[in-house]
């Protein structure tokens, strides 16, 4: 494994496991309607675009 992936694999599997918590979050709470929760996960999505993945 590369220096950098070391550097940065604590804060990426950190922000992995967030994510996963909030989009489950997302799934499952039945007190959001169907339109909302494509709309949260439209702004999630938008976080994730190639250009912002790099270090």
């Amino acid at each position: 494994m590369s220096e950098t992936a070391k550097t940065y694999s604590e804060v990426t599997s950190h922000c992995c496991k967030n994510l996963y918590i909030l989009l489950l979050f997302l799934d499952r709470d039945s007190n959001i309607e169907e339109g909302e929760k494509q709309k949260y996960a439209q702004i999630i999505k938008a976080h994730f675009h190639l250009s912002r993945l790099s270090f």
